[in-house]
């Protein structure tokens, strides 16, 4: 038996892994960090996880940008590897990624109508989830946390809560993580309500491939229950996939600066 691991796990390796260690060693000023910048996220290949004792060795590389443009001062590489049974290695993710000290405003901040009185059609998260099964990508029941879905012309808008994922755990103990794998599913769900319903029923099985952007913020709520709202815009959408931005805030806190922003997320059909 075989358990497929998204782009989520690489996220939740990079949050419990590496974060740290860009914070102390990446950060090019003394200011303290707001949050984690990640761009040109190649979501490579999926990793199988096979059901046995042994499992599979997964292997984490980062380095420092070599290049002296003031641009690339402060960012890693990073590159997630699997070995397999006949001893050869393959690349499952790769990317950027850097702590965030300035205070400037994020790039989407002022791109979502973030008001909810401006979003009247409602569309069901099942809907969502029977959608995405029609086409042999299932969810269980704790990685089904959206909440509800609105549109109002072509950027809807999806709420999602935190879920206890420790309660999953032996012992119901659990590392803490600064974007939890269960979380960023939640996220990447919401991407396909950016689709027209016709669309979604029409779609093959689609499936993330690459990130232009992407910041998380230090200090995001892990509180079980939490709810956040994902505002999302279709950028472009054609036979080969979409492409869709999002900006998150917390429930309720309208007009709000985002809690956590990815752009130009590029999902395959």
């Amino acid at each position: 038996m075989y358990a497929t691991a998204n782009s989520s796990s690489f996220f939740s390796t990079l949050a419990s892994s590496i974060l740290p260690y860009v914070a102390r060693t990446g950060s090019v000023s003394e200011q303290p960090v707001l949050g984690y910048n990640s761009k040109d996220i190649e979501i490579i290949k999926s990793l199988v996880i096979p059901d046995t004792a042994d499992g599979i060795e997964v292997q984490l590389a980062l380095r420092p940008v070599t290049e002296t443009s003031l641009d690339a001062q402060g960012w890693f590489e990073f590159h997630v590897y699997s070995i397999g049974d006949e001893g050869s290695w393959e690349e499952h993710c790769k990317g950027l990624v850097a702590a965030r000290t300035d205070t400037a405003a994020l790039p989407l901040a002022e791109k979502f109508s973030m008001n909810i009185v401006d979003y009247s059609k409602r569309q069901h998260p099942n809907n969502i989830f029977k959608s995405l099964q029609s086409k042999g990508i299932n969810h269980g029941p704790s990685f089904q946390n959206l909440v509800s879905t609105h549109s109002g012309g072509n950027q809807p808008v999806a709420s999602f809560s935190v879920a206890d994922s420790a309660a999953l755990m032996p012992a119901k103990f659990e590392r803490p993580h600064l974007l939890h794998p269960i979380t960023l599913n939640a996220l990447l769900q919401s991407a396909y309500a950016a689709l027209p319903a016709n669309a979604q029923k029409s779609m093959g099985a689609s499936i993330p491939r690459f990130i232009k952007s992407m910041f998380v913020p230090s200090t995001l709520s892990s509180t079980v229950g939490h709810r956040f709202q994902r505002f999302l815009f279709l950028d472009t959408q054609n036979s080969q996939g979409f492409d869709v931005s999002m900006a998150t805030i917390n429930e309720g806190e309208t007009r709000s600066t985002p809690q956590i922003e990815i752009n130009g997320l590029h999902i395959n059909h």
